[in-house]
């Protein structure tokens, strides 16, 4: 799917669950920005490393405590539900964003139901 602004922002996401990985690329996951990237290994737990600009890889110490991937998600899953339920803010960023993130996600499942772009407000 690919999210549009007004502005010249877009954010596109793949996800491909049958993708062929090379066994020696550990590095499937990533967030790119203008100054830097983040690259998210597919080992448990996850390593981050910041890639900036003129400078060495910066490996990021953990966010999360070492428990499983699953019991991570499901946590953090719940959390996020539980403060779209009580509005209160999530663990990891604020309500506005949680509801904007549930709109998004709703709204890609709205554009492949009905095969149609869908503009949120």
């Amino acid at each position: 799917y690919t999210v549009g602004y007004d502005g010249p922002l877009r954010i596109a996401s793949s996800h491909a669950w049958t993708l062929a990985a090379e066994p020696a690329r550990g590095h499937q996951n990533f967030l790119a920005g203008t100054r830097a990237t983040l690259d998210i290994s597919r080992d448990d737990p996850p390593q981050l490393q910041l890639h900036a600009r003129d400078q060495p890889a910066e490996v990021l110490p953990p966010a999360a405590p070492a428990t499983s991937k699953v019991e991570r998600f499901e946590a953090c899953l719940l959390d996020y539900l539980e403060a779209l339920f009580h509005d209160r803010p999530p663990r990891h960023g604020d309500l506005p964003l949680a509801r904007q993130t549930l709109q998004i996600i709703l709204a890609v499942y709205e554009s492949a139901r009905i095969g149609e772009r869908v503009r949120l407000v």
